[in-house]
């Protein structure tokens, strides 16, 4: 074996994180699109029925029952039939995946006259923005295999490869933290949003892409004509995604007003943008309006609205407090990866060694001199403000008017502010470059080594 060879083979390929995320990313997403049974990723039912809902052109669902809080779409009775065949599995760790029953649902067509109400009132109010790549999977399953499970497998399929596509580009855009990225892309908790139905695959995707272009602006100190439209759709876009996350658009006003064009200064953008965001969500809110009711029979959102307004310690108190409310090692994990509906874990030492490469990560890029402390403050506060943007919205809506207690909370919520923390903080503090090589090294081999375990405790729950 020419070792010389392989080593400088070896070298190119730690070169490269874009490249070497593109393969692994490719390969165990694959994986998980197909070896994850329909309906398995945790709220995926609900996510399916509106990308299907989507796909036959309905852009907002309606209220069936207000007083009973149904609310949803007339959807084909067949994709109802697959969530009660797959739902034994449901908070079932013991029941497995009945082959011959999988086999039957993929041939199986969905015949789309026979319709019946289905409650998904949970997504049905979520911009249709976060469900278009799933929604055009399953119109071109429904030309070409129109069974429920080949629409399932068709919608991850769709977010996967818009995932992957934008998580790539996002690395070869990111001036610093790759590595950092390329790990965190790579965690399970990651890759279970990106190969299931779920909405926040594509706000992932937006998210990495807006962090990535506006680092490579501010590196740069300028920006083209079509950069420029670039940012702006990719913060409008992410304004019509998920309420909370538009905040993250504000990221863009750490780019300095010298790097705008001359024809298009930083005050006229920034304002435009605002104006435009403001009335797209201003818009979606009016027209979605007749499609909302209460997520729970004890929820009330005006009545909690008015309890924070008269005693907010209360919130502030539970927020603080959430993360706390359970172990430790919970806490970390729930944010590492928990696939399934909460019922695929994985051992403490994994989430651990997944938590060492992501710290490695941090340490392996060069030094930042173009990322001021001003503009790391500001990423981290900006990521600081959506997660409690998200905090409180779990708050508003899931919990009892005035809980003292916040015990909704998952990881996968805080996915996409988290990616503001990798730049924020990469480049302080950095390996010489022959240790750098040396851990680049050590996360390149154990990061497939890692998704393999995931994927093998995957096949041994379902199968």
């Amino acid at each position: 074996m020419n070792w010389q060879a392989f080593y400088k083979a070896v070298q190119t390929t730690i070169a490269n994180p874009a490249q070497l995320f593109l393969w692994i990313a490719g390969v165990f997403g694959l994986l998980f699109v197909f070896l994850v049974p329909p309906t398995q990723n945790i709220d995926e039912p609900s996510h399916f029925h509106r990308a299907y809902e989507l796909s036959e052109g309905r852009v907002v669902g309606k209220v069936f029952d207000q007083h009973a809080r149904v609310a949803g779409d007339s959807l084909p009775s067949g994709l109802e039939i697959l969530v009660h065949d797959f739902g034994y599995m449901i908070h079932g760790p013991g029941n497995k995946t009945n082959i011959p029953r999988l086999t039957e649902h993929l041939f199986t067509p969905v015949d789309a006259t026979k319709r019946q109400t289905v409650e998904f009132n949970n997504t049905v109010v979520y911009p249709p923005l976060s469900y278009l790549p799933q929604a055009i999977g399953i119109f071109v399953a429904r030309l070409v295999l129109p069974s429920a499970t080949a629409m399932v497998y068709a919608a991850r399929l769709a977010n996967f490869a818009l995932w992957l596509g934008a998580m790539y580009m996002a690395l070869r855009l990111l001036p610093v933290g790759k590595w950092a990225l390329f790990v965190f892309a790579l965690f399970p908790m990651m890759l279970t949003q990106a190969t299931s139905v779920s909405a926040d695959a594509p706000i992932l995707a937006v998210v990495a892409l807006l962090v990535a272009t506006t680092l490579y602006i501010i590196e740069r100190r300028r920006m083209s004509i079509k950069q420029l439209w670039v940012l702006a759709a990719l913060v409008l876009v992410l304004a019509l995604m998920k309420l909370p996350y538009m905040l993250l658009g504000l990221i863009v006003l750490a780019i300095p007003a010298a790097a705008f064009p001359a024809q298009f200064r930083k005050q006229r953008f920034l304002a435009l943008c605002g104006a435009v965001g403001v009335t797209l969500v201003i818009g979606w809110a009016i027209m979605s309006r007749q499609a909302h009711v209460e997520l729970l029979p004890y929820t009330s959102v005006p009545d909690q609205i008015h309890f924070l307004l008269h005693r907010p310690w209360v919130f502030a108190k539970a927020a603080l407090l959430a993360p706390f409310q359970g172990r430790l090692d919970n806490t970390m994990q729930q944010f590492y990866g928990v696939m399934g509906w909460g019922d695929v874990h994985f051992p403490l030492w994994l989430t651990l060694w997944g938590y060492l490469l992501l710290g490695l990560g941090l340490l392996v890029s060069p030094v930042a001199t173009f990322l001021k402390t001003r503009t790391r403050l500001w990423l981290l506060g900006v990521s600081a403000l959506t997660s409690l943007a998200t905090i409180l919205l779990l708050y508003i809506t899931w919990l009892p008017p005035g809980s003292p207690v916040l015990d909704t909370l998952w990881g996968r919520y805080f996915l996409a502010p988290a990616i503001l923390f990798i730049p924020a903080v990469c480049g302080i503090i950095t390996l010489d470059e022959a240790s750098a090589q040396r851990v680049r090294l050590f996360i390149a081999l154990s990061t497939p080594v890692m998704l393999s375990i995931v994927t093998a405790a995957v096949v041994a729950r379902f199968y």
